[in-house]
């Protein structure tokens, strides 16, 4: 427990350092998120639907992962409901393959360790499953829809006259870069997470096709490759509502009478933004070449 202490301590003082009072939200907010994964848990413990708890958990995680570190900005907005979306579109895959693949329960090699214990404990173990598969995949678009949405967003303060279809190519231009690097954390969290009981099914001279075809190889397996396709899935979707947003606030910004306060809305309080605010988008006179002192 001291261990715990000391590292959140270690870890709280590098994210003030570091990310200053982002940081310092982004700490609380993983706080916030452990007390709703843990409240959610308790919740499915006393036999409320597994499914229902984890989706109503992951959109509040969602929500406090965005909106707590970043605030109400458009890009935000675009991230959240690309979250939102993802997850709806990957709900129904899910729901098929884990009735389909038929990794619920536990696995040969934890029977000793349960054999003590009753498993009449009145838990869909299949509802389970998918709720486990949902609650791993929810980081992962997190990070990949603001990710996205947040280098778009910088496009279109540095290009405002960019249009949809381009600031949508750029969106998956980008997203190419974070996909593969996505990816791989995926994998390398499961062999980090599973290399004891890798080696461990090794001694036990197990062949390669038993390790692979063994309940809990396959569950996390399954786990990470779900994973991947909503990180690959969210990059059009977030392409898509980003621009669709940003380009939406910019017209609202043009058509407005008053657009200084609309501009000032769609930046993270940028210094470039912050000047051209001040004028005044009616009356904007062309200054030649030769007119500058």
């Amino acid at each position: 427990m001291n261990v715990i202490i000391i590292l959140a301590l270690i870890l709280f003082i590098l994210m003030k350092l570091i990310g200053k009072e982002k940081g310092t939200k982004a700490f609380f907010s993983l706080i916030i998120n452990f007390l709703i994964i843990f409240t959610a848990i308790m919740l499915i413990a006393h036999n409320l639907n597994p499914i229902t708890i984890t989706i109503l958990a992951c959109i509040l995680i969602s929500y406090v992962s965005l909106f707590t570190i970043n605030g109400k900005h458009p890009k935000t907005y675009a991230a959240f409901w690309s979250t939102l979306l993802t997850l709806a579109v990957l709900f129904f895959f899910i729901y098929f393959i884990g009735y389909a693949a038929r990794i619920q329960g536990f696995s040969e090699e934890e029977f000793e360790e349960i054999s003590l214990y009753s498993l009449y404990i009145g838990t869909n173990f299949t509802k389970l499953i998918i709720s486990t598969i949902i609650m791993s995949l929810i980081g992962a678009i997190i990070d990949t829809a603001i990710s996205i949405s947040s280098s778009m967003n910088e496009v279109f303060l540095h290009n405002p006259s960019i249009t949809r279809r381009k600031l949508f190519e750029s969106g998956l231009n980008i997203s190419r870069d974070i996909l593969g690097t996505t990816t791989n954390t995926l994998y390398f969290a499961f062999v980090g997470g599973y290399m004891a009981l890798i080696l461990w099914l090794k001694d036990l001279h197990y062949s390669f096709g038993t390790i692979i075809n063994s309940k809990v190889f396959c569950s996390e397996i399954i786990s990470i490759l779900c994973s991947s396709l909503g990180v690959t899935l969210i990059i059009p979707i977030t392409a898509g509502i980003t621009s669709y947003i940003l380009l939406s606030k910019k017209q609202y910004a043009v058509a407005d009478g008053n657009s200084s306060e609309n501009l000032e809305h769609l930046s993270d309080s940028s210094p470039d933004l912050a000047i051209d605010s001040n004028l005044d988008t009616n009356k904007i006179d062309i200054i030649k070449g030769d007119d500058i002192p």
